[in-house]
């Protein structure tokens, strides 16, 4: 059995989830220009301390002594008030060499009538950099614009994970996303977000953990886990992250049963199903195909299905010969050395694996008339010069 995204909501279920991430990396963008104005206006010396290199820093931060040295290189005298009595009394083994290790909070440098307190800067630069990279994100919603309407993986796997739940109960096909592209996602809070003014009344979701679909995987499949900080993560061990990270799966058609009752998936229209697993072209070319078929509307329908042909069925013809003539796809034709006085026409065998086809004349015989024109032949034969541009060909392409 095979299984869809319901035809009729698939393509709103995925615009809504899109447009949430898309809502999500603009308001941070938000947060961010507003920090980093404030950066700009309230630490004097801001685009000289981001040049601290800090990887060399103690704790992979800018410390007081690195600051206090960047502000009276540039002309500021420092004036520090340091009870060394109460230190002292606090840390019997204070080194007194290291005394800047300990963050004074009334520590301070002047210039004129400025003056710049170490914890105040650091604490505006700290709260820009949490926002300043929205980099993970895009790629999450690149993957998520790209990902097609691909449940295969039903029909091929015998159980599934939660991530893979989730993403399908958001209209994403899990296809090409594994878990560890989730980790910038997984460690976004939306507490973070509620206390910035720009994400009032804006309806966001922080990470997936607030999203009602993965509280309703979490409780229907009982896969919770604890959620844990940015801090208690790093502070884990390899062997502790990698049983936290650990994949938790979940019965396949418990799943099915469960995500057919709530409408994220139905059953696959039988007239188009195609077995990928009999496919007879290498993937990645199969893919480059549907998409150069795609762009150009000669063809509609899902990866996963079989493809429609948008226009006669003499132009299909055409374009299997060419295909043919062309000796494409090139590891296609270097299985089969004998497939030289034509194309291979048989349905699971040859090109037609992949095109949805009922007529009653075979396609084979579907050759246009000398004299007739093919329909979209010049779309046609630009998917084929496409195809050959990939491969690299030298030659350039023949024409029947």
């Amino acid at each position: 059995m095979q299984y869809q995204f319901p035809i009729k909501s698939r393509d709103k279920r995925k615009k809504d989830s899109i447009l949430q991430l898309e809502k999500m990396i603009q308001v941070k963008r938000e947060i961010r220009d507003r920090l980093y104005k404030k950066c700009v206006n309230e630490v004097p010396l801001f685009q000289k301390l981001l040049e601290i290199n800090l990887e060399e820093e103690p704790y992979q931060e800018i410390s007081f002594k690195s600051w206090r040295a960047i502000y009276m290189k540039h002309g500021w005298t420092p004036k520090i008030k340091v009870n060394l009595n109460e230190l002292f009394q606090k840390r019997s083994l204070l080194d007194f060499d290291q005394e800047e290790n300990y963050h004074p909070k009334k520590t301070y440098c002047e210039k004129d009538d400025r003056k710049a307190y170490f914890q105040e800067d650091l604490s505006h630069i700290g709260n820009w950099v949490l926002w300043r990279s929205d980099g993970p994100m895009q790629r999450i919603l690149k993957l998520f614009q790209d990902a097609r309407f691909d449940l295969s993986l039903l029909d091929r796997q015998k159980t599934i994970y939660t991530h893979e739940a989730f993403l399908i109960s958001l209209g994403i096909s899990p296809h090409n996303i594994d878990f560890g592209k989730f980790a910038p996602w997984f460690f976004d809070d939306l507490s973070k977000y509620e206390e910035q003014p720009e994400s009032k009344g804006r309806g966001l979701k922080g990470s997936y953990y607030d999203y009602d679909e993965w509280k309703t995987i979490q409780r229907r499949f009982k896969t919770k886990k604890r959620k844990l900080s940015t801090h208690e993560y790093r502070a884990m061990s390899e062997a502790e992250r990698h049983e936290f990270n650990k994949h938790i799966e979940i019965d396949k058609h418990d799943f099915i049963q469960w995500a057919m009752e709530q409408g994220y998936i139905e059953e696959a229209n039988k007239e188009y199903q195609r077995n990928e697993s009999k496919a007879p072209f290498e993937r990645e070319f199969s893919e480059l195909l549907y998409k150069e078929l795609k762009d150009k509307q000669l063809i509609s329908g899902e990866f996963s299905e079989k493809w429609q042909w948008q226009t006669k069925s003499n132009s299909l013809n055409y374009f299997i010969r060419l295909l043919w003539i062309n000796t494409l796809p090139r590891e296609w034709y270097a299985r089969h050395p004998n497939q030289s006085n034509g194309p291979e026409w048989d349905l699971e065998e040859g090109v037609m694996h992949y095109f949805f086809y009922k007529e009653q004349t075979k396609i084979r015989l579907q050759r246009p008339k000398a004299q007739a024109q093919v329909d979209r032949e010049v779309e046609i034969e630009n998917v084929v010069n496409t195809l050959l541009t990939q491969v690299n060909d030298p030659h350039g392409m023949k024409y029947l």
